[in-house]
């Protein structure tokens, strides 16, 4: 392997935790708020222990569906991690209309669904860059998504009392930024590759 394409690989490498890390913190988004959406909703612990739950829920219906349909080897993986964060941002946004348990179940399940295009493909597209220590690639993509899922809870400690809107909607506007790189700046790394 040439110096260029060792060096991009790592970049590419670099920039596939980013996204994935920005993209994650839609996932534990509403856990984070759950103190105050108790409060405002009047919701007991267990059904806060579904708000949780509905995003597991929605991640493993998502991924078997991703799985049948071999989306992510028929299709772009870029582009499908892309959408799904976009449509992740998006409903993620939305559940800050929500008025009560039913529906920010809903926006939390289907937000869970858009996860399944984020994590699975995030391992395919770091599959075609790391022949060779694809292992060293995806323990640095669990650690991204690791932390990432943690993001805003760490918002939550550094901001604390900071309304459950403005942290819903920085996730959102983390996993914009997250589609962003994802095309951007892969179409970058894949002319660099060319040269």
């Amino acid at each position: 392997m040439s110096d260029v394409n060792s060096i991009n690989r790592w970049r590419a490498l670099f920039l596939i935790a980013l996204a994935e890390l920005f993209a994650l913190s839609l996932w534990f988004s509403a856990s984070a708020v759950l103190p105050q959406l108790r409060h405002q909703w009047g919701m007991s612990a267990t059904e806060g222990s579904w708000m949780t739950t509905s995003v597991q829920v929605g991640f493993i219906i998502g991924a078997i569906c991703f799985a049948f349909l071999g989306l992510a080897d028929r299709y772009n993986p870029r582009k499908i991690f892309a959408i799904a964060s976009i449509f992740g941002a998006v409903i993620n946004s939305l559940f800050t209309l929500s008025t009560g348990m039913v529906m920010g179940l809903s926006f939390r399940f289907l937000t869970g669904i858009t996860m399944a295009g984020v994590y699975p493909t995030a391992v395919k597209l770091l599959s075609t860059w790391f022949q060779n220590r694809r292992g060293f690639g995806i323990g640095i993509l669990i650690a991204a998504l690791t932390l990432g899922s943690s993001l805003p809870h760490l918002f939550n400690l550094f901001i604390p009392n900071v309304s459950w809107k403005i942290l819903m909607l920085v996730s959102s506007l983390l996993a914009l930024i997250a589609a962003g790189l994802c095309i951007g700046v892969f179409r970058m790394l894949r002319s660099l590759k060319k040269k």
